[in-house]
Parts: structure tokens; C-alpha cells; sequence
């Protein structure tokens, strides 16, 4: 049993000795990791421990595997401020430790006091902040107005940082070790799904993290476009259970056959995440024609009744219809290396023109300089809406005629050479759309196909790019080798 001596009657904020085994480690310090306490042990061995530690009465339950035998009967405390110095006191051999008891201080306090004390000390990474301020909340049920006010926090910072608590600790640490940023993290929970979050949080701090992060928008963006255009065509399409069957008929008519007992439907368009919003109406037939629509697989297929007789048509309908097919690898394709090129236009927008990179800057920039004028693209470059994009973000102006772009340029030139260099090769390199693949008809499948197409320009691009600091990911880098899944083999031909 514990002495009827409660620790409640120590008088507070008194300095007294108390056995080290009657200290113990809150629970709810929110540094985990006390780091290397060799050098602190040796300094309190040789000098003793010079500021005093910051403890409350501990509840009865608590035990302390320190306390020798004739002390397991005394009062406990709990240490709030002090914690490295408690551990490496012990590695030093002393029995003692000056201690101001707080009895007052409730549980709320002690974990604020806690957070403050470690964060003056930069002890805690910015997950621990997090974990602390989501234990404020969930067992005491503080707001985070009042977590700010009790911790000397922003209310941003602590909203930010419980967001960051509801995300997996260990990948969060692992991240944060790599180079991820707090505003990499503020990103990511942006984002509404919890798989893509997931996925995205495998990837931070990693060169794969702005690709999976973009990937990750245009797919929820993908997602809430989907829905509206699936309520569009209920709206004055059938709905069909199944997707339509296509069936040759003699004479090379094409319909499609679905339902108990079948009837004959053709082939009007399809809505997938490669398809742009302007499409996506209501065809000027719909009050005098019946349409159906199937949903699935991340697409919408739309048909409309068959008329008899419109067979021809309806073989035209067929080859769209496989065209279409054929062709939505060769979009996804287009979509995937517009991201990228975004990724490599969004770097040299935000690039911060480092002076130590203006020997790179000039020497890769007379190259890809060089290239463009050989290629004979010798219009002027300021009269380009994307080059007016890129000086426009970078003034946050608008440039409204060709005169004011001159004058910008040269402002810019005066005061930013290196980052101008950087804009004007860019967009002379990129201008045309730079890409690794082409498209074409392969006459022995009878279908259009995407083939990988060698660009020493835009390897040129990337090589820049990267002796900036550019990231490449994973999956451009799959393009740039021509080994991505999505290509097709591109076909031998004969000679003649």
C-alpha cells in the first residue's frame, strides 16, 4: 500500500531533493526520442545538475521500475519539464535530483507546458507537435482556438498540424527524414481521398511526390467532372445494366445487341477523363431520338436507337466507336506528358535564380537556343500566350500588347538575366510540344497506335532541369527510355 503521506501536501514550488527513484517519465511527453544522453551524463557526473526539474504528484497507479524497495511506498512525481535530464542523471549514478513540485498544474497544463518546453528547444519534429495537440483535443476537448492559446500556437498551425496527426506516424517521420517539407504535407491533405493520400504519403520526400501529388488531383478532379456528367446523361439517357456487345451484320453493317430480347443500338460517343468539358452536352436530338447510356470502367458510353435503315451510318458509327478505343490510349498518353511537361514548366516558375547556377543557366541555355533557331521557329516568342503565361506569373501582370512584352522582357533581363535565360529557353525548347512518342495508323492491326519517339531536346531539357534541382520521377523517366506499359511496338517496315 502507498504511505498515507499524500504528495498533495508538499508545498508548491518549493525546491526539494527527491530520490531519483521516485521520478518517473510522464506518459505523455510528446518527445519520444531523448537522442544521445552520453555527453549530458558525463557533464552531470562532473558538475551535477544545475537546473532544477519541473515535477507534478504522480497517481497511485503509477510505478516506477527505479525505486528501491524502501521507497516503493512513497509518494511519486511525474516529471514535466526535464525528462533528458532525469535519464541521463540516472546514467550518471545519482540518487537525487532538485525538483520544483507544481500540485496544481492539471493534465492539460502539463502537456502544454510539455509541447512549449520541447518546442523552445526545437526537441520535437513537427508529427510529435501534432500528436501532442491532438491529445489537447481528443482527451481534455480543447478547440483548436483554445490548443492555441494554452501552447503559444498560431490557429493555423495547429489546425495544420492536426491534420498532419490523422496521417500514419512512421510514414510521416520517414518522410520528414527525407526532405519532406511542412508544405508538402499541407498539400497532401488537400486532398479528399484517402487511398490517393495514402499512396501520396508513400512517395513524399521523394523525387515520385509532385507527380503523385498531380496525379492524384486530376484524378479526384476527374472524379467530381464524372459525376456530372453521368447526372447529365441520366438526365435524357436509358440506363443499360450491361455495356453493348458490337456485332458485325451482313453486308458490313455494324449494331450493337443488349437485353432480353435483344435490339439494336448504335454507337453516339464516349465520356472518359480525357474528354473535355465543352463535349459533354446534350445531343440536339435527344427530345425526337431514344439514347442509352452505359456507365463503367471510368467512362461514359452513350448510344442512341438504331434506325434500320442506316446501315452505312452505322459502319461509320463502328469505326469511330473502335477509333475511340484506339485512340484513348494515345489521349492518355497526350495527358500523361502534358502533366509532366507541367511539372518542368511549374520548376522553372517557381525556380529562385540562384547565382551559382548561372554558368549551367547560360551554357545549356545556348544550346537548347541553338537547337530551336536550327529548327527554323523563328517567330518572336513574346507574341506565345504560354510564354506570356510565364512572364505573367512571374510579375503577376498582365501583358496586354507586344510592345509592353518587350518592355517586360527587358526588365526582366536587366534585373533577373538568369532566370530570363531560364524562361526563353524553356519555352523555345517546349514550344511545339515537346514529347517522347508519336502517333500513327498501323495498317496491319488496322488501328491507330502510340509508338515511343527518341527527343534529344527534351533529354537535353531534362538535364537541365535537373542540374537545378528538378526532380525527375519515376514515370517520366519511363517515358524518356521508351518503357512505358502504355507504348505500343512500333512496326517494321519493309523498304519500298
Amino acid at each position: 500500500m502507498k504511505s498515507e503521506q499524500s504528495a498533495a501536501t508538499l508545498p508548491e514550488n518549493n525546491i526539494d531533493m527527491i530520490p531519483i527513484g521516485l521520478l518517473v517519465s510522464h506518459p505523455d511527453n510528446p518527445r519520444k526520442d531523448l537522442g544521445d544522453l552520453t555527453e549530458l551524463a558525463e557533464n552531470i557526473r562532473a558538475n551535477g545538475v544545475l537546473q532544477n526539474l519541473t515535477v507534478v504528484p504522480a497517481p497511485d497507479s503509477d510505478w516506477n521500475r527505479y525505486a528501491p524497495m524502501n521507497q516503493i511506498d512513497a509518494p511519486h512525481f511525474r516529471v514535466v519539464i526535464g525528462h533528458r535530464r532525469l535519464a541521463a542523471a540516472r546514467l550518471a549514478g545519482l540518487t537525487e535530483l532538485p525538483c520544483v513540485i507544481a500540485e496544481k498544474m492539471t493534465p492539460e497544463e502539463q502537456i502544454a507546458v510539455m509541447l512549449s518546453e520541447n518546442i523552445q528547444r526545437q526537441a520535437l519534429t513537427p508529427y510529435e507537435e501534432a500528436k501532442g495537440f491532438q491529445q489537447l483535443q481528443i482527451d481534455f476537448g480543447k478547440s483548436p482556438k483554445e490548443i492555441a492559446e494554452l501552447a503559444g500556437f498560431h490557429e493555423t498551425t495547429v489546425r495544420s498540424r492536426l491534420k498532419l496527426a490523422e496521417l500514419d506516424g512512421k510514414k510521416v517521420e520517414k518522410g520528414l527524414r527525407r526532405g519532406a517539407t511542412l508544405y508538402d504535407f499541407e498539400e497532401l491533405n488537400k486532398l479528399e481521398s484517402p487511398e490517393a493520400r495514402e499512396e501520396c504519403l508513400e512517395a513524399i520526400g521523394t523525387n515520385n511526390f509532385k507527380n503523385k501529388l498531380k496525379e492524384a488531383k486530376e484524378e479526384a478532379d476527374f472524379k467530381r467532372r464524372f459525376a456530372q456528367w453521368e447526372e447529365l446523361t441520366r438526365s435524357f439517357a436509358v440506363a443499360l445494366n450491361e455495356r453493348p456487345e458490337s456485332k458485325f451484320l451482313p453486308g458490313g453493317a455494324c449494331v450493337y445487341l443488349t437485353g432480353d430480347p435483344p435490339f439494336q443500338v448504335d454507337y453516339h460517343a464516349t465520356f472518359s477523363r480525357y474528354t473535355r468539358d465543352a463535349d459533354v452536352k446534350m445531343p440536339e436530338d435527344a427530345e425526337s431520338v431514344k439514347y442509352y447510356c452505359y456507365v463503367g470502367d471510368g467512362e461514359i458510353r452513350l448510344y442512341k436507337e438504331h434506325i434500320v435503315d442506316e446501315e452505312a451510318e452505322a459502319a461509320r458509327r463502328l469505326e469511330a466507336e473502335k477509333t475511340a478505343e484506339w485512340n484513348a490510349r494515345g489521349d492518355r498518353i497526350k495527358a500523361i506528358s502534358r502533366r509532366h511537361y507541367e511539372l518542368r514548366r511549374d520548376f522553372v516558375k517557381d525556380y529562385g535564380a540562384a547565382k551559382s547556377h548561372a554558368a549551367v543557366i547560360i551554357r545549356d541555355a545556348s544550346n537548347l537556343i541553338l537547337r530551336f533557331f536550327i529548327g527554323g521557329r523563328t517567330r518572336e516568342y513574346y507574341r506565345c500566350p504560354d510564354v506570356r503565361g510565364l512572364f505573367r506569373e512571374f510579375f503577376d501582370t498582365e501583358i496586354d500588347d507586344d510592345a509592353k512584352a518587350i518592355r517586360t522582357l527587358h526588365a526582366m533581363y536587366s534585373q533577373y538575366p538568369e532566370k530570363t535565360l531560364l524562361i526563353m529557353t524553356f519555352w523555345m525548347a517546349e514550344n511545339g510540344g515537346q514529347s517522347y512518342f508519336k502517333q500513327g495508323y498501323n495498317s496491319a492491326t488496322h488501328r491507330y497506335e502510340s509508338w515511343y519517339k527518341n527527343n534529344s531536346t527534351l533529354d537535353q531539357i531534362y538535364y537541365l532541369l535537373e542540374e537545378l534541382g528538378y526532380q525527375i520521377s519515376d514515370e517520366e523517366r519511363q517515358f524518356q527510355r521508351g518503357e512505358h506499359p502504355l507504348f505500343d511496338e512500333e512496326p517494321v517496315r519493309e523498304d519500298g
